[in-house]
């Protein structure tokens, strides 16, 4: 069995939402409790391994090596690369930010894990997608939407090459770029824009997934940074589109605005680059930059 296999049934156990199976594929019966699944899992990820038990080894010992594995395997999964998973909600809320008004730039079905953190805020969805609000599966309590697309400046249109949530202005590079399903021109608004039509007044969460397009639209944001809580912002690190910006080019543009980047939303991953980042920007004099370790 390999890692991944590994820890997806190791997740699975612990949820209690699959059993164990025997070589011969049928359900295995084990006794209750994390001992016999750690046992259970345990001997199979040795046998995939090459590890078989020891002939003639008695029970207690094989359950007592299935227990040590259960307890050491998250600094076993850390050293092979693995990492725990990040919930972007619980980082939110671990900074008890202030957020009345949240803009979400880029909605495809819905941000549901956003709208559960901060509940009481008024949304303003924005998104040039037609038949947006019937692709909605996720909607906040409180919101309005816009039908445009974020950008540099107010005015004209765009061809939006429609991909549901992989829709983008931008010309995709990799094996998506032949599943567009259609091409239409949207028109096109700024960030200030809306924040002034929509009677904002902050603190303002802004988060974006514009497929690309994140650069151009935080060019369009510059008369209402005082009001800016927080931004979060998939940030693009492989080429994934044609004549896109560079990671670091994003994060001077942030920079420049007085946004400073915090973390990573999304784990990186050592071994197998991420082809974005989700990343999170606070005002560059927010008290979490300051080191009091």
């Amino acid at each position: 069995m390999g890692i991944k296999s590994f820890v997806h049934k190791l997740g699975a156990q612990a949820r209690g939402g699959e059993q164990p199976t025997d070589q011969s594929g049928a359900r295995a019966k084990t006794g209750a409790g994390p001992t016999s699944r750690a046992f259970q899992l345990f001997e199979e990820f040795a046998q995939g391994l090459g590890y078989a038990p020891a002939e003639g080894e008695p029970d207690a010992d094989r359950v007592s090596r299935g227990q040590k594995f259960h307890r050491s395997f998250p600094s076993f999964a850390k050293s092979i690369g693995y990492t725990p998973a990040v919930r972007p909600g619980v980082i939110l809320q671990s900074l008890d930010l202030e957020v009345s008004e949240v803009i979400d730039g880029g909605v495809a079905h819905g941000t549901p894990w956003l709208y559960q953190t901060v509940p009481k805020a008024r949304f303003v969805l924005v998104d040039p997608q037609r038949r947006l609000r019937k692709k909605l599966k996720w909607t906040p309590e409180n919101f309005t939407i816009v039908k445009a697309a974020l950008a540099a400046q107010d005015g004209g249109t765009m061809t939006l090459h429609e991909n549901k949530a992989l829709s983008s202005l931008k010309v995709r590079t990799g094996p998506s770029q032949d599943k567009v399903a259609k091409t239409y021109e949207v028109d096109l608004t700024t960030l200030d824009t809306v924040i002034e039509q929509e009677g904002l007044t902050g603190p303002l969460g802004i988060k974006l997934d514009l497929e690309g397009y994140e650069y151009e639209a935080l060019q369009g944001l510059d008369r209402h940074l005082d009001k800016v809580a927080f931004l979060l912002a998939e940030v693009s690190v492989l080429n994934r589109f044609e004549d896109s910006y560079r990671f670091e080019e994003l994060l001077a543009l942030t920079s420049s605005k007085g946004l400073r980047m915090l973390t990573f939303m999304n784990v990186p991953r050592a071994r197998q680059p991420l082809p974005f980042f989700d990343c999170l920007f606070l005002p560059e004099d927010h008290p979490a930059f300051a080191w009091d370790k």
